[in-house]
């Protein structure tokens, strides 16, 4: 009697198996989670101030930074204050971040947008031989060595195959529990950037005071905040100096020849 020809290893369900663990390892994809706790927000309090308005930036919330939510968030979070200090009402017409590059950068309204600017910014400076420092950097790995060992524990193919079985019932489920999630993530996320943002422009009446978060694209070695506003049809302009910013995400330059750069000093 011929005998069969043994077969090869069941590649399909270990590639199930492996898809699996992946999937379950976690639902909610980077783009979308939420920093479980926050550090304090840093404490900055830089100040510009005339007769018909006053503005403070209490604190800049960078990339993994102090008081970030979002675990990758690709913008620059300004947490401002607004005072109308006169007997008349007054309106913020839009506000300009003037950065590294004297390029003026513009607050956006909706996060997934705003962080393909960040990334098109962050291009602009790599052109321009700018090293860039966002912060923690990111880490993109896959543990492949528990799903290794378990695939060894299976040992025999009847039992690689039960596995790929299960696996292939199984990754269905996953694909549209990971999508469901996924989808509930954003709009938290989308939610709490609304909840936080000051809209544009802003109407501030007599005495009032308002305080609340503007999204830039990330804007590395911000120089200054201009607030461009009216009252009684008469504009004017406020800047507030970022020079304690100066050095926000830029590396500094090597001191000696071949040295490495290191990251300037972040407020």
């Amino acid at each position: 009697m011929r005998s069969r020809p043994s077969r090869g290893p069941a590649v399909f369900p270990a590639a199930a198996l492996l898809l699996l663990l992946a999937a379950a390892s976690g639902c909610i994809s980077a783009k979308y989670d939420r920093v479980p706790k926050t550090t304090p927000l840093l404490g900055l309090n830089l100040r510009a101030a005339d007769a018909r308005l006053e503005a403070r930036v209490q604190s800049v919330i960078v990339y993994q930074g102090p008081g970030a939510w979002k675990k990758e968030a690709y913008w620059d979070e300004y947490v401002l204050t607004f005072l109308n200090p006169g007997a008349d009402p007054l309106v913020i017409d839009s506000l300009t971040i003037v950065d590294a590059l004297n390029q003026k950068q513009s607050p956006g309204s909706e996060p997934w947008t705003l962080e393909e600017s960040s990334r098109q910014n962050l291009k602009k400076f790599e052109h321009h031989g700018r090293r860039i420092f966002l912060g923690v950097g990111l880490s993109v790995a896959w543990g492949m060595a528990p799903a290794a060992a378990l695939g060894g524990a299976l040992g025999g193919s009847s039992a690689l195959a039960l596995a790929g079985l299960t696996a292939f019932f199984a990754i269905p489920a996953i694909v549209v529990t990971h999508v469901i999630v996924n989808k509930h993530a954003r709009r938290d996320i989308q939610a709490e950037f609304e909840r936080r943002r000051l809209p544009l422009p802003l109407a501030l009446p007599p005495q009032g005071i308002m305080t609340g978060s503007v999204f830039f694209p990330i804007s590395p070695g911000p120089q200054r905040l201009q607030i461009a506003a009216h009252r009684d049809s008469e504009p004017f302009t406020l800047v507030v100096d970022l020079l304690p910013l100066a050095g926000l995400h830029l590396f500094k330059a090597p001191e000696k020849p071949g040295s490495a750069p290191v990251p300037a000093t972040n407020p």
